[in-house]
């Protein structure tokens, strides 16, 4: 659930793979040679709309285990998938639920008076945004 914004914002926006057999698909007309590069395209595959339902929408609940049974294993492709995909992922989502649970025992946060939301069109990185001013307020 922690990593669910990474759906809209991959940071790695193409992966690419070497294709190492020859392969086609007949419903689109689609051939790839052995040892041709591969790039997939994460944003799109990402918002794809025959995946998900309003695929522009922030919505952390259609990851919930309820709703798992509805979700194309494949679809979610911001670490990748099958057997080569990014070997830290569990490490990954258990080290950040470790450190938010430390910092927000020990910490609350507060928006400052100078910060506005705003979006940054066109950069399709990690910055997506301008940058957000908080007070970390030490709990008693």
């Amino acid at each position: 659930m922690l990593f669910r914004s990474l759906r809209l914002y991959p940071t790695f926006i193409r992966p690419e793979r070497v294709c190492t057999a020859e392969w086609s698909c007949r419903e689109f007309g689609i051939r790839i040679p052995k040892g041709q590069v591969v790039m997939i395209a994460s944003w799109a595959a990402n918002r794809n709309p025959d995946v998900y339902d309003s695929p522009d929408e922030f919505r952390p609940d259609r990851f919930l285990p309820g709703n798992k049974a509805s979700l194309n294993p494949y679809a979610f492709s911001s670490f990748g998938f099958g057997h080569r995909n990014c070997i830290g992922t569990r490490f990954a989502y258990e080290s950040l639920r470790i450190g938010l649970a430390t910092i927000f025992n020990e910490y609350r946060f507060e928006a400052r008076s100078d910060t506005q939301l705003k979006f940054k069109p066109g950069v399709i990185m990690i910055l997506q945004y301008e940058p957000l001013y908080l007070e970390a307020v030490k709990r008693k």
